[in-house]
C-alpha cells in the first residue's frame, strides 16, 4: 500500500497520538472508525511509545555506490548475516537500499536512547520464516535498551526505498 499524506494525516497520526497518549477509548473509536483491529493491538500497545525513525534512500544512489566501491561499500553497510543474505541476489541495490533506509531509520529512533550513533554493522536487519523484516539490536551493549521493542517496515519502489521504526517501552 502506498501511503498518501492524506492516509498518514487522518488515519496514522491521530492513531500514532492515541497510542502515544496511552487514550484507549480514542483508540477504539479510532479503529472501528478506520478499521483497525484492536483485539491485540491494546494488548500489544500497553507498551509506551519511545520513538519513530523514518528514512527514504534513492536506489539509483546506492548503485552508483555499488558499481564505484562494489563489496567494500557493502562491508561498511552491512553485517555479516545480511551480506550472506546479500549473495546471490539479483536486486542487490534495492537490498541495501532497504537495510540502509532501515539502519538509518532505527539510528533515529535509537537517538532518544544512546549518545554516540553506532555503525551501521552493528544494527542487523533478520527476516523471520515468512520474510518479514526485524531489528536485532543485540551487537549493540545499551542497557538502557533492554526494556525497549523494535517494529520494523521496509518498502521497496523501483527507485526508492523507505523504512521506519517504531520503539516502544515497557510501562
Amino acid at each position: 500500500m502506498t501511503l498518501s499524506l492524506h492516509y498518514i494525516l487522518y488515519r496514522c497520526i491521530p492513531f500514532h497520538n492515541a497510542l502515544r497518549k496511552g487514550n484507549f477509548p480514542l483508540l477504539h473509536s479510532l479503529s472501528r472508525l478506520h478499521n483497525f483491529d484492536t483485539s491485540e493491538t491494546t494488548k500489544e500497545y500497553a507498551r509506551v511509545l519511545g520513538s519513530v525513525g523514518i528514512d527514504l534512500v534513492d536506489v539509483t544512489r546506492i548503485a552508483k555506490l555499488l558499481s564505484q566501491y562494489g563489496d567494500r561499500f557493502c562491508v561498511r553497510v552491512l553485517g555479516p548475516d545480511e551480506m550472506s543474505q546479500l549473495n546471490g541476489r539479483f536486486d542487490r541495490a534495492q537490498f541495501i537500499a532497504g537495510r540502509f533506509a532501515a539502519k538509518e531509520a532505527a539510528i533515529k529512533a535509537l537517538g532518544r536512547y544512546i549518545v554516540e550513533r553506532p555503525s551501521l554493522t552493528k544494527i542487523q536487519i533478520v527476516n523471520d520464516g515468512t520474510g518479514r523484516p526485524s531489528l536485532d539490536l543485540s551487537h549493540l551493549a545499551y542497557p538502557q535498551l533492554a526494556r525497549v521493542s523494535a517494529q520494523l517496515s521496509i518498502s521497496h519502489e523501483r527507485s526508492h526505498a523507505i523504512a521506519i521504526v517504531i520503539l516502544t517501552e515497557e510501562s
